[in-house]
């Protein structure tokens, strides 16, 4: 027998695999090899390289449809272009050349892809768009209302504003938009709370949890044991 690396004859017997294969080792070159192994390619040859190289750059083949072609393991072809360094470029979109409706200033957009095109060179310019939207300015002097009839703090643990600690506006009854700009004034000042920030995220994961507990949940339980009773009537009141 020889040695399928570097063809010499000094092999000897090195023992069995877990599947009670014989194994065998080259004294000239250190190399092993299993008896009648499922896989008889050990190097790859120029041709296959070159191959390789063709299908993953230029026809941008996953590597698992490559291993097929080539008749070889998905661990083989990934080993082997990591060895070769090849990287595919990432750029799959045309690139394109859009004007800012918000600025005026030309920008390029596009090349990657799964990525959304911009429609704003900025998020400057996007939050300049956001705030002229009537929905958004509504939704404003809606939170700014909810905001006041809290005197500015949070209903739970009573932080101010004031005191320097950012308010926010909590949904008691499930908002039906997703962005500011969709609010349509349905809304009532009582579905509505202010909040702290670190209070309103442990709010929102509650009551998620208590909704997937029990879908039939009444959200008004859970805030009769967060809030004192007198805020809690002029909540529902306004």
């Amino acid at each position: 027998m020889n040695c399928p690396n570097c063809n010499s004859t000094k092999v000897v017997r090195d023992g069995r695999t877990e599947q009670g294969k014989r194994r065998f080792r080259c004294r000239n070159c250190s190399y092993r090899w299993v008896e009648n192994a499922s896989c008889t390619k050990l190097r790859w040859t120029n041709d296959e390289i070159e191959n390789l190289k063709k299908l993953y750059l230029d026809e941008r083949l996953p590597k698992d449809k490559i291993a097929e072609e080539l008749n070889r393991s998905y661990k083989s072809v990934e080993s082997k272009i990591q060895e070769l360094g090849l990287h595919r470029d990432r750029i799959d979109k045309k690139i394109i050349k859009k004007i800012c409706p918000v600025c005026g200033r030309e920008f390029i957009t596009g090349g990657r892809k799964g990525k959304k095109d911009k429609i704003y060179c900025s998020i400057q310019c996007a939050n300049i768009a956001q705030r002229k939207d009537t929905g958004y300015r509504a939704w404003l002097r809606f939170a700014e209302k909810i905001k006041q009839r809290d005197n500015y703090q949070c209903v739970i643990c009573k932080r101010k504003k004031s005191d320097g600690y950012k308010i926010e506006t909590h949904h008691i009854i499930p908002k039906k938009w997703t962005k500011p700009s969709e609010f349509k004034g349905e809304e009532k000042l009582s579905d509505c709370i202010t909040v702290c920030a670190e209070c309103h995220g442990a709010l929102e994961r509650l009551t998620k949890a208590a909704m997937e507990h029990k879908p039939d949940f009444n959200i008004w339980n859970l805030l009769e044991a967060l809030i004192d009773s007198e805020t809690l009537n002029r909540i529902k009141n306004s």
